[in-house]
């Protein structure tokens, strides 16, 4: 792969090679996995995905009340939404979809992505030169978060909530950026990773609290309107730390990282700091929802000191 790559790139690639086999050789991830074993320049192939998310103004959604679909051409979707809508592209960048749902009264959410995980046979996430040239603890936080996803499928089950998902590999992500810089020798890097280790917990936190907020101000006997102009209060509290763009959609689309993210990090506490003792545990974790927080929360409260 190395010898493939513009020398531009050499440096980078090798750098992350090394957190690929850090995953495969310290965390015990899938020695065979696809991700980040091949470089691309997205200018070349357009490699881009569109995402876009659509929920009602007063309706957070559940996972299992979200129609997800892949739109895989240049095209018009104007399906009337029965559920929150979660819909992403290779193909079409999803900006007219956008305005539509949103001029129909709905929240909506809209990204782009040129580093991301590939669809279909041969998935896998590519080296791409966006990605690197982000900066090295945020590299190493997301190879070992992508990685991370195929123990989940492989020990745990791939019906495993997304919810628990992707709080467990948000956490793996950050904590294991902490412990390859640590394995390195890089204090610079390794300060930095545990920096935001530390914020994203309390960002979590902050965003769960309001999550909880919402949630419950949609569940009251009040009209739309009212739970319009309470949410508008709460949303303009919040932009400090989430930012102008909060709507429901924006809250989905952190909702699935964020929700067990502090519980999560409890666990890792609880085993040490040591991500490796963690993973090893979470491979006897139950697939349903339930019985996975129940052990998560056992796994806490047995190896606490």
């Amino acid at each position: 792969l190395e010898e493939l790559v513009h020398p531009q790139y050499k440096e980078g690639v090798q750098g992350v090679m090394k957190v690929r086999q850090f995953a495969i050789n310290s965390l015990g991830f899938y020695k065979d996995s696809k991700h980040y074993t091949w470089f691309t320049e997205e200018q070349n192939n357009g490699h881009t995905l569109a995402m876009l998310l659509v929920t009602d103004k007063t309706v957070l959604p559940s996972s299992g009340n979200v129609k997800i679909e892949n739109f895989d051409r240049n095209g018009f979707y104007r399906e009337r939404l029965d559920s929150s809508l979660y819909l992403y592209s290779e193909k079409d960048l999803l900006t007219d979809e956008r305005d539509y749902y949103a001029g129909q009264g709905y929240d909506t959410f809209w990204r782009s992505f040129t580093s991301y995980h590939t669809f279909g046979e041969g998935s896998g996430s590519p080296i791409t030169s966006s990605f690197l040239s982000s900066g090295r603890v945020y590299q190493a936080q997301i190879i070992i978060h992508e990685m991370c996803h195929e123990f989940v499928e492989q020990n745990i089950g791939a019906h495993f909530s997304s919810e628990l998902n992707e709080s467990f590999c948000n956490l793996a992500g950050h904590a294991g950026a902490v412990e390859y810089f640590s394995e390195r020798n890089m204090p610079e890097e390794r300060a930095q990773a545990i920096t935001f280790l530390d914020k994203h917990l309390i960002f979590a936190k902050k965003f769960n609290k309001l999550f909880a907020k919402i949630q419950n101000l949609y569940h009251q006997d009040l009209s739309s309107q009212q739970k319009i102009e309470q949410r508008e209060r709460l949303f303009k509290e919040s932009v400090h730390f989430l930012g102008p763009e909060i709507n429901n959609a924006f809250l989905w689309s952190w909702y699935p990282y964020l929700v067990h993210f502090p519980l999560m990090n409890d666990a890792y506490a609880a085993m040490g700091g040591n991500l490796k003792k963690y993973v090893v545990a979470m491979k006897d974790c139950p697939e349903e929802e339930k019985e996975a927080l129940k052990f998560i929360q056992e796994m806490v409260k047995n190896n606490k000191k």
